[in-house]
């Protein structure tokens, strides 16, 4: 009878401590997935940023150089001003 109750009793310590420890282990087993996800969705993110902030950097350098262009063209294109063919009627002319 003692060593049916002896035995009984290391059975339930043990089945208690090992729920536990399944518990335990489950919860780190989760913890650790969850975590791994984070990262990987961080880096993705991180990834997808990075190539549209170098996209949008890429096309704003593009569309500067494009204007610095457009610039000296316009200023080396650039007609002089003509003379006047006639006198201008507006300004008077005080009679000598």
């Amino acid at each position: 009878m003692k060593t049916s109750l002896l035995i009984l009793t290391v059975l339930l310590i043990t089945g208690t401590a090992e729920a536990q420890f399944l518990k335990k282990l489950k919860s780190k087993v989760t913890s650790t997935v969850e975590r791994k996800i984070n990262n990987t969705i961080d880096r993705t993110i991180s990834k997808t940023t990075d190539k549209v902030v170098d996209s949008t950097s890429h096309k704003i350098e593009r569309m500067a150089t494009d204007i610095g262009k457009n610039k000296k063209r316009r200023n080396q294109s650039a007609p002089e001003p003509e003379a006047p063919l006639a006198a201008d009627s507006t300004i008077r002319t005080e009679p000598e």
